[in-house]
């Protein structure tokens, strides 16, 4: 399993986004709390509805304001154990809340609608400011609506999205209170009934009532979808099909992906071949990891790699992939087809404080496992050999006369001057030979490995008491 954190982002680009985000809720705190004042100033002293129900409206919006703030706070906070993935949801959540007051606010509304429109008459006593408190709120939103944002967007802040899309919505409310005052206003100077001054009143707050509703509705939605992890539907299968195409991938098993704030996170389990090595399948995870930020950039990704036989695994594959379950080694797996089927020889290495029944019991348990994945097998055969994790004491020897048998017997087999260079030692377990000989550089490498061990046997001869000879190939003209 691989984990890899977010693209590396500079402290000081978190610290000012964190920062940006700060400053943006405080200006809008700063400016709900300046209109709810001017507004509920304003609808007290003219008695009217559209302005109240804006007052109200204002009012809400400062506390969404400050809850934001609070979110925003909170939701910059970094990671800890109880919550590992951060506190950008805690955006979400004032978000929800605000939802919940502003449909309270809308209700409270429509109820004073219902009263003004059939109760009795209350027509609002207008003045200029009537007019120039929600002309200014106009301005003001339209400002702030942008600003919140651009910075939501370039900050990823849910929160102040909502804020922006809420002053968006005040925009038009505070419009229409406009022209419904402008509208009684008219009706004044053409003499119209107190009754039907009244309804344009109510009318104007049932609308804004409507759009309070329509903008809680649509943030809920959103908040919802964050909450339950919703991301566009392309993104899933696209990852999974990068992972898929991925080198050293046989298929993508499953791919899921949330975003945290603006953080997304993706978890992908992929198919490779069984009998890769730990750093191979880290490559294939890393090269994974790459590809699933080409398409979700920043996004901190876990990479399962689950291994299984590939599409066309050898037997020789298979062989060692089923040894190294067993934490044996196998070397020399050769595969011979006879007239009687497949036949598999191998070396398996074994602890060599092992007995003869533990070690045979393993080679038994590798029969059993090879046969049974692949019953076409005629034969097994395993040749059990120690394999020695101990170290050996080994004192360098200076004897001419071995070092010329060593060499006489080298260019005996392979020619005159094959040999570069000599290195001999001597333990308790006999001599240790090591032989670096020049070959031609295109010897096919069966070749070259057949001509190595046949100057081991020959040096092997000449020295009788040798416990280990290596003959370490060099290529050379040919």
């Amino acid at each position: 399993m691989t984990d890899r954190p977010l693209v590396p982002q500079d402290t000081a680009l978190r610290d000012d986004r964190a920062r940006r985000k700060q400053n943006a809720a405080i200006q809008s705190v700063v400016a709900s709390v300046l209109l709810t004042v001017a507004k509920a100033t304003v609808s007290v002293l003219t008695g009217s509805l559209a302005l109240l129900s804006e007052a109200l409206h204002s009012g809400l919006d400062l506390v969404g304001t400050i809850l934001s703030f609070a979110a925003v706070r909170v939701s910059n906070r970094p990671p800890d154990q109880n919550h590992p993935y951060g506190h950008a949801k805690a955006e979400n959540l004032a978000a929800l809340f605000a939802v919940f007051l502003l449909t309270t606010t809308s209700l409270a509304i429509l109820y004073e609608a219902y009263r003004k429109a059939f109760g009795t008459p209350e027509v609002p006593d207008l003045t200029p400011y009537s007019f120039a408190v929600p002309a200014g709120a106009i301005l003001v939103d339209w400002r702030r609506s942008r600003y919140l944002r651009r910075v939501a967007a370039e900050t990823g802040s849910e929160a102040l999205a909502a804020d922006a899309a809420n002053f968006a919505g005040d925009l038009w409310s505070s419009a229409i209170v406009l022209i419904a005052l402008i509208a009684i206003a008219a009706g004044e100077a053409l003499g119209w009934p107190a009754a039907w001054l009244s309804r344009l009143d109510a009318a104007a707050g049932v609308v804004v009532a409507g759009l309070i509703v329509h903008v809680a509705w649509g943030l809920m939605g959103r908040s919802v979808n964050a909450l339950m992890d919703e991301v566009p539907k392309h993104l899933v299968p696209a990852l999974e099909q990068v992972a898929a195409a991925t080198p050293g991938v046989v298929e993508t098993a499953s791919a899921r992906l949330h975003y945290v704030g603006d953080k997304p996170y993706a978890d992908l389990v992929v198919h490779v071949p069984r009998g890769l090595t730990l750093e191979e399948s880290e490559a294939i995870s890393e090269d994974v990891i790459a590809h699933v930020r080409g398409v979700v950039p920043g996004a901190d990704v876990v990479v399962h790699t689950h291994p299984v036989p590939a599409a066309h695994e050898q037997a020789t594959d298979l062989a060692r992939v089923i040894a190294s379950r067993r934490a044996v080694g196998v070397h020399h797996v050769r595969v011979f087809a006879t007239p009687q089927g497949l036949r598999l020889d191998m070396h398996m290495e074994v602890p060599a404080q092992q007995t003869l029944a533990e070690a045979h019991a393993i080679a038994d348990s590798v029969e059993a496992a090879l046969r049974a994945e692949m019953p076409a097998l005629a034969a097994v055969e395993i040749h059990i050999e120690p394999r020695h994790d101990e170290t050996h004491p080994v004192m360098p020897l200076d004897d001419p006369a071995l070092r010329e048998a060593v060499r006489a017997a080298a260019e005996g087999v392979a020619g005159p001057g094959v040999v570069s260079r000599i290195e001999l030692g001597g333990s308790r377990l006999g001599y240790i030979v090591t032989l670096h000989c020049t070959l031609p550089g295109s010897l096919p490498i069966t070749e070259a490995h057949a001509r190595t061990a046949e100057i081991e046997r020959a040096v092997r001869a000449a020295l009788g008491h040798s416990y280990r000879v290596t003959v370490h190939p060099e290529p050379g003209g040919d």
